[in-house]
């Protein structure tokens, strides 16, 4: 059986192992932010497709970007910065915009600390340096995010607008048995050993990244397919330096 993403959903029932079965629990919990014990993994959202395109969507414009209301997000316990328009945080360079999943989500964590360890470096090397930035619709678990984040601006979007803009996508509990999302945890773990991530938090719906440039117009659109689906560094750095 395969999946509308395009890989197999379900792995031979003959390679299966207690392993995989263990490994196949701490996905779901960790990753996902669900249990299988209670209503919320199987919680059926309105919508469960999921896609990933580096083209501009056709609504990609500055006139549903720029008046969306965002509040800097420095702690789950601290108070949320004053409400400001995202076109004061866009102009005039440009911004490169991660649109998170889900703040405790450890994958989610993982592309934090790649954007700010390996992109921010490069981003500061470009004469017209654009804002590096991450949106989060929701502040519980950001602490951990924060400090994956090493000292970047995370914003919370209350009206999860950018999700919508990315054509709010969910993927429901069968994408926790896809292979690729097993694979992206393990990467995730051996990558960053000490990186950790809980289980609180709505996990189901995707994320994924923006390069909008000082007009607000979006030059770079990556959407998250699977869980753990990243869009490659080289892409994103390749969108920024042409702004």
């Amino acid at each position: 059986m395969h999946s509308d993403t395009g890989e197999q959903l379900f792995m031979p029932f003959h390679l299966i192992t207690k392993v995989h079965l263990t490994q196949l629990l701490a996905v779901s919990t960790i990753l996902s932010g669900t249990t299988f014990i209670g209503v919320r993994a199987f919680a059926k959202p309105a919508t469960m497709s999921a896609s990933t395109s580096t083209k501009p969507s056709s609504t990609s414009s500055a006139q549903s970007l720029f008046p969306i209301p965002l509040r800097k997000v420095t702690g789950e316990a601290a108070a949320l910065g004053a409400s400001v328009p995202c076109s004061s945080l866009i102009k005039p360079n440009g911004a490169v915009i991660f649109v998170v999943r889900r703040p405790g989500c450890i994958l989610c964590r993982e592309e934090a600390m790649d954007l700010s360890t390996q992109l921010a470096p490069r981003l500061k090397g470009l004469k017209k340096q654009p804002r590096l930035m991450a949106v989060v619709a929701e502040t519980t678990s950001v602490d951990g995010f924060v400090e994956a984040f090493k000292g970047l601006d995370t914003f919370l979007d209350e009206g999860r607008m950018f999700q919508k803009f990315l054509g709010d996508r969910w993927l429901g509990v069968q994408g926790m048995l896809y292979p690729s999302v097993w694979r992206n945890g393990s990467r995730a773990t051996k990558k960053y050993p000490t990186l950790e991530g809980d289980l609180k938090g709505e996990g189901r719906r995707l994320g994924g990244l923006l390069v909008v440039d000082g007009k607000g117009d979006v030059v770079y659109q990556y959407n998250e397919k699977v869980f753990g689906d990243h869009a490659p560094m080289d892409e994103v750095f390749e969108a920024a330096s042409k702004l």
